[in-house]
């Protein structure tokens, strides 16, 4: 999924032995939600000191609009609260108009723009939601 719904047109980094490292990753959080028998979405987010980064969320084409990614990111925010995180970091091409909406209806902003983020032709931007840590 991530070949094909956020890697696509560019080298594939998230490889099946890259995945399998971060779901045995002790500071990594890995979720997925089935829907009739298949992977409809999922999304890692890793955890360093007071901060996490939202790696990977994708959900399949024919399962979007359903609110998949909007439960799977809930839950994520909720895990990076309990680990004591501060601040959700994510990134998304510049010109993936759907995903920078869709982060921004969740309470993200956008913080930089990086040039060349994902190869030289192909521009990224920095999004960070700060969490609201209780006592």
């Amino acid at each position: 999924m991530s070949r094909d719904y956020i890697e696509h047109g560019l080298p594939w980094g998230w490889t099946r032995g890259r995945v399998m490292h971060a779901i045995r990753d002790p500071d990594t959080n890995v979720v997925l939600v089935e829907a009739q028998g298949t992977v409809a979405g999922f999304g890692i987010m890793s955890y360093r000191d007071e901060e996490a980064h939202l790696l990977l969320l994708a959900v399949r084409p024919e399962c979007r609009r359903q609110g998949i990614a909007s439960a799977i990111l809930a839950w994520l925010e909720q895990a990076a609260r309990a680990a004591g995180a501060v601040r959700i970091r994510v990134e998304a091409r510049w010109h993936n108009d759907a995903a920078r909406s869709f982060y921004s209806e969740h309470g993200y902003h956008e913080r930089a723009i990086g040039k060349g983020m994902y190869g030289a032709a192909v521009d990224g931007v920095l999004l960070e939601k700060w969490l609201r840590v209780e006592g």
